[in-house]
């Protein structure tokens, strides 16, 4: 249910543009009842438990009484003794309680124990931490694929990539060209390393990209995605993602942002009146789409 309402919260302009929030707030309904009769059978049994506990003890007590009753009256227990008895129930029936209480809290903590250890266990095929840094003389610059064949986990069957090799030069510009589903953002996917080819390799400044460090080769590659992607910060922190916003130059985040030739309007005080300070809203709801 929480992937419908995010959907339709993060795709509310597109849902309303087509007119289909009837359809959505079905889907949400339907959801909606399916956790509905979930919780309805877990109030249902743990009703039936709270009642029967409580009859049980609630029964043992009237019983007791009743036959006391007779014991006092013939002077073989005093009321002494009754309250003693009673006390103990109270506190044997109580426990009893707390028992089913904790199995059930036990069950809830073994369900979400098994997805964590599940978790834990899993060992990533790419690696995100460990690895060596080229220094920074001996940074080159190039991207070389060498014989790479490359298909998705889920789809081993389809080949995306076989047996490719591309050579990038220093300061040279290239363009992947193709139809849909031909490998181009495949191919920027292997750059980034968010996959590993079946065979062959790839090569950054002539050192497998394997053989580094995740996050400091990262840093060394700017990427554009083909959708924009903004967070829920300031335009300055969404400019400077991945770096560490204290530290950037005021002086370097203007000199980029000529660069990208956005300067002008983000420090025009009629359209940002708080310039790189702006908040650009969730998925930058806050922004012109253009």
């Amino acid at each position: 249910m929480g992937n419908v309402i995010q959907d339709c919260i993060g795709n509310i302009r597109t849902v309303r543009a087509f007119a289909n929030e009837k359809h959505e707030a079905e889907k949400f309904r339907e959801q909606n009842d399916k956790k509905y009769e979930i919780g309805k059978k877990l109030a249902m049994v743990s009703a039936g438990w709270e009642f029967n506990q409580q009859f049980f003890m609630n029964s043992n007590f009237a019983g007791l009484l009743y036959y006391s009753s007779f014991l006092i009256e013939r002077g073989e227990m005093t009321i002494g003794d009754i309250m003693s008895i009673m006390l103990y129930m109270v506190l044997v029936v109580s426990k009893f309680g707390e028992i089913s209480w904790l199995i059930g809290e036990v069950f809830k903590v073994k369900g979400a124990t098994e997805k964590i250890l599940t978790l834990m266990q899993d060992i990533p095929e790419v690696n995100a931490t460990g690895g060596k840094i080229i220094p920074e003389d001996k940074i080159v610059g190039e991207i070389e694929f060498k014989n790479v064949t490359f298909c998705y986990p889920t789809k081993k069957d389809v080949t995306v990539s076989n047996n490719m090799c591309i050579h990038v030069k220093n300061h040279q510009t290239i363009a992947f060209t193709g139809h849909s589903g031909s490998g181009k953002s495949s191919m920027i996917s292997l750059i980034e390393r968010f996959y590993d080819p079946q065979e062959g390799s790839i090569h950054f400044s002539g050192v497998d990209i394997k053989e580094l460090e995740p996050r400091w080769y990262k840093q060394q590659i700017a990427l554009v995605a083909q959708e924009p992607v903004l967070f829920a910060g300031s335009i300055k922190e969404n400019i400077c993602y991945g770096l560490d916003v204290e530290k950037v130059r005021q002086e370097d985040l203007e000199t980029a942002c000529k660069q990208a030739m956005c300067y002008n309007f983000i420090t025009d005080g009629s359209l940002f009146p708080e310039g790189f300070d702006t908040l650009v809203g969730e998925k930058g709801i806050k922004l012109s789409g253009g």
